[in-house]
């Protein structure tokens, strides 16, 4: 039976999802509603294999037409409705949907398919007949959803998620994280990203846990809903936790607080550890998982900088250039959470993904406990006068500095060291830095070759939809 269905059946009364200022659904209402919009899709001439595309803020509706794809054998891809016309019809021409579902707010320029919109999705579910539960098990190797990377190493590609992967991310999601039924979170990330569905929406809703949906992060309205018991886990990037740090969190003691998406600043770490609360760096990417680690309470503060010990299930080897396997290299992940390919790319895909393996072209380390370092990716990776630099590790130092709100290295030509680092700096509020003052600041916390040799102050970082900055833009 599928795991919503089961949930429906176990729980049927139960809140399973809420949609901030709009619907609320129990889990017999989601599984009845997403039954009804399969027959209403089926009714408009989709078939299995056919597809179809999302541009939408977040909203219960579109958790709806991902049940429904799924149950109906066809594919979701929702779609970052912050690109531009051109970048968009790229994508819809890579993905060939049957139906191009828009909803309001995502820009009216023509794009190509067959258009709806969330209420005719509405509409046309109301008015089909429910078809009872199916004690149909989706196909193992059926791809429900397909999401598109951001596109910061290159053309956006689209990662092919198959329903054997959703589930091995939520039961390792559920085990490793320890979350139960009793759990809910408020979910806040962009459906287009994987951190809005897969690190806590489906792995809870599968599980039978609660969900509130957010069209976009409000910090102060996270903070209330927090505060409301809406949240026993949160996750979000650096810069969304960074303004919920900023809010009033008293008597709040959620089981966990988890980062992703990008690298956590040390700073933000020990606020949140500062004020009692459970905080952990997570890491994870599209094509696996993406919830990799697990993090035991008991060693946060131990442990600091590490992102934990792999998943129940998982795999995962460091290998250097010269294909040896030992405790520094690129991360390799291998288990059932893996993703199926890239659309459409058989050559991309094959470099990705070797014999189960999936390169994540991030380098790392592992400390004799087996907890992992991750060092940062392995492309922006320099070499300076012939010693290896992670820029994630001068970013941590830059970001330790009290006036420093925001930092970000790169690699860049330099005629006597080969390479040489430039970093871009965004100061906090109301401080005012200077590239001598930070040059200063990193003498004796840096190894010469590692201090970068240009230093710029930016009042702000060029990012994408989930606070990870583009460093090819800085580049």
């Amino acid at each position: 039976m599928d795991p919503l269905e089961l949930q429906a059946l176990s729980r049927p009364d139960k809140t399973a999802l809420t949609e901030d200022g709009g619907p609320s659904y129990t889990y017999a209402e989601l599984a009845r509603e997403s039954r009804r919009l399969r027959v209403f899709l089926q009714d408009t001439g989709l078939k299995p294999g056919d597809r179809v595309a999302l541009l939408a803020h977040n909203a219960a509706e579109s958790v709806l037409l991902f049940f429904a794809c799924r149950a109906g054998g066809f594919t979701l891809a929702p779609l970052n409705w912050r690109l531009s016309e051109p970048e968009l019809k790229a994508i819809l021409e890579d993905f060939r949907p049957s139906i191009l579902v828009r909803g309001p707010g995502c820009g009216e320029a023509a794009l190509p398919g067959r258009s709806m919109t969330p209420a005719d999705l509405a509409a046309g579910r109301a008015r089909s007949a429910d078809p009872g539960p199916s004690r149909a098990v989706p196909a193992a190797e059926s791809v429900p959803l397909v999401l598109y990377t951001s596109g910061t190493t290159g053309v956006p590609k689209g990662v092919m998620l198959s329903n054997r992967m959703i589930h091995a991310n939520a039961v390792n999601t559920l085990l490793g994280w320890g979350l139960g039924p009793e759990d809910c979170t408020v979910s806040c990330a962009p459906l287009f990203h994987t951190g809005g569905w897969n690190v806590m929406t489906l792995p809870l809703l599968l599980g039978g846990g609660s969900v509130t949906l957010s069209a976009k992060f409000d910090a102060a309205r996270t903070a209330e809903l927090m505060r409301r018991g809406r949240a026993t886990a949160l996750f979000g990037v650096p810069t969304m936790l960074q303004s919920l740090m900023e809010q009033d969190l008293g008597g709040l003691a959620p089981k966990f607080l988890i980062s992703g998406g990008a690298p956590c600043p040390a700073p933000l770490l020990e606020s949140f550890l500062g004020r009692g609360l459970v905080f952990k760096q997570g890491f994870g990417m599209t094509e696996v998982g993406p919830n990799c680690f697990l993090f035991p309470d008991r060693d946060i503060r131990r442990k600091r900088g590490s992102v934990g010990l792999p998943m129940p299930g998982t795999e995962m080897r460091l290998t250097g250039e010269d294909g040896r396997v030992g405790d520094a290299g690129e991360l390799w992940v291998r288990g059932p959470h893996a993703f199926s390919g890239y659309l459409g790319r058989p050559e991309e895909t094959s470099k990705a993904l070797v014999d189960g393996w999936v390169r994540t072209g991030d380098l790392a380390q592992r400390d004799a406990e087996g907890y992992y370092y991750i060092l940062g990716r392995k492309k922006e990776m320099y070499i300076s006068g012939g010693e290896n630099v992670y820029p994630v590790e001068v970013e941590a130092v830059l970001q330790a500095h009290p006036g420093v709100l925001e930092a970000a290295v790169v690699g860049v030509p330099h005629e006597r060291w080969g390479e040489a680092g430039r970093a871009f700096v965004v100061a906090r509020p109301g401080v005012s830095l200077s590239p001598e003052a930070l040059a200063s600041f990193l003498e004796g916390r840096l190894a010469r070759f590692k201090q970068p040799k240009d230093i710029r102050i930016r009042t702000s970082l060029p990012k994408n939809a989930m606070g990870k900055v583009l460093k090819g833009a800085l580049q």
